[in-house]
């Protein structure tokens, strides 16, 4: 391969998301679907039309993806955590929290059993259930860390990244039109507490859940608003704030720190046997950057939350493109009902949970949605639902289960590797 080849390639991985995106912000339609499903599904459609017949350029060019896809990772752990407001996020959810803990214990609950049931039939399933528990937990975001955690094997987390976004959005529109009538079967009606009444009401009938902007007077609650509103929009034209010159220094900072940490946990992960190094360095940059988010005036670098998510959306690009090219002759039938049955089976547990503890049926649809698909997605099913009181502790749920996502999805892997003699 010619030198300037990899420097080329990586220039094209990064512009394509680029050129998506500018498509995406001009078209509703493309919006709608999202970015980083288009970003996947475009990688794919990639390595599908492009596979080098030369076996030294296609290798060479696979390490290239692979360099650039781990390198986006390590940044957007930390650049994700830096702005959340962790103390309010807890203090917002209130009992949301405990529930949205339910909803976890039931993803790793069902994983196990169906880890169990799958054992013969899907190859290091101890693999597969880490990043389906990492995903399930915190959203998709979290399946490339989990897996960068464990060393996961490159087609493993390709099936599992594309069986996911099927899945995931067959729940997401389950949940925006059929959850509620089935579980309000035998699942109490959802009763708003005086804080969360008072806390939309002074938001003021300017909120718009459909772009997360608001105009009310600044009140005690609405610094809540300030907390979340920029991790809320993700439609395309989101992404126009890191064009934008006034927001370079603070772009520039928080890559600076987003690199110190990945030095940091790569230090500290030379503390510890080679076979673990990996998880060391994703459960240090996970904690590094909550920890971080503490400090004022990091949390207040916001933006810093989009370059993560354009990173993530890059990431899913060069994921999609690492596909075999022969993938959809090749489908894996017992590994999409290994994952669909982990979905499935974990929403029936913490249906179950909500039901034992008295939970309302409009707080297990959010804090599932929370678990199983992530921040984004909580405007869309609370307007659905038609409950606009669970916005706000709906995306402070989603916040909780994407911190502890990391951390579950890589002790899963490694229990059930014990479990099962791996």
């Amino acid at each position: 391969m010619p030198p300037l080849l990899p420097i080329v390639w990586v220039l094209i991985l990064i512009l394509t998301p680029v050129i998506l995106i500018g498509f995406a912000s001009r078209s509703p339609l493309l919006d709608k679907a999202g970015v980083v499903v288009l970003a996947f599904a475009s990688g794919l459609i990639f390595a599908f039309v492009y596979h080098p017949s030369d076996i030294a350029v296609a290798s060479e060019l696979s390490v290239v993806k692979m360099q650039v896809a781990e390198i986006c990772m390590a940044l957007a752990i930390p650049l994700l955590l830096f702005s959340i407001n962790i103390p309010a996020s807890l203090k917002l959810a209130g009992n949301t929290v405990k529930v949205m803990l339910m909803a976890c214990f039931s993803v790793c609950l069902a994983s196990i059993i169906t880890a169990l049931l799958f054992e013969q039939h899907v190859d290091h399933i101890w693999d597969a259930a880490g990043m389906i528990v990492g995903s399930y937990t915190g959203g998709g975001q979290n399946i490339g860390a989990v897996k960068s955690a464990i060393n996961a094997d490159e087609t493993l987390f390709i099936d599992i990244l594309t069986y996911d976004i099927i899945i995931s959005s067959l729940f997401l529109l389950s949940a925006m039109t059929v959850l509620k009538p089935i579980f309000s079967r035998f699942l109490p009606p959802f009763k708003a507490s005086k804080d969360s009444l008072s806390l939309l009401l002074n938001r003021g009938s300017t909120l718009d859940l459909n772009n997360f902007s608001a105009t009310a007077a600044p009140t005690t609650q609405s610094r809540f608003y300030d907390d979340f509103a920029h991790m809320a929009d993700d439609s395309a034209q989101a992404f126009i704030s890191l064009l934008q010159r006034n927001n370079l220094l603070q772009l520039i900072s928080a890559l600076i720190l987003a690199a110190a940490c990945i030095g940091v946990s790569v230090l500290l992960s030379m503390l510890v046997p080679n076979e673990m190094q990996s998880a060391i360095t994703i459960i240090c940059l996970t904690t590094l950057g909550a920890v971080l988010s503490f400090v004022p005036a990091i949390r207040r670098l916001t933006h810093s939350y989009r370059l993560g998510m354009f990173l993530i959306v890059l990431f899913c690009f060069t994921s999609g493109s690492l596909a075999d090219s022969n993938v959809a002759a090749h489908l894996k039938p017992d590994l999409f009902y290994f994952i669909a049955s982990t979905l499935v089976l974990s929403v029936a547990l913490h249906a179950l949970g909500c039901k034992l503890f008295k939970v309302d049926v409009d707080t297990f649809i959010i804090t599932a949605t929370a678990a199983i698909m992530s921040v984004p997605f909580i405007p869309m099913v609370t307007s659905s639902i038609r409950n606009k009181v669970l916005f706000f502790p709906g995306i402070a749920a989603a916040v909780v289960g994407y911190l502890v996502g990391n951390y579950l999805g890589i002790m899963m892997t490694y229990l059930l590797k014990i479990m099962l003699n791996g």
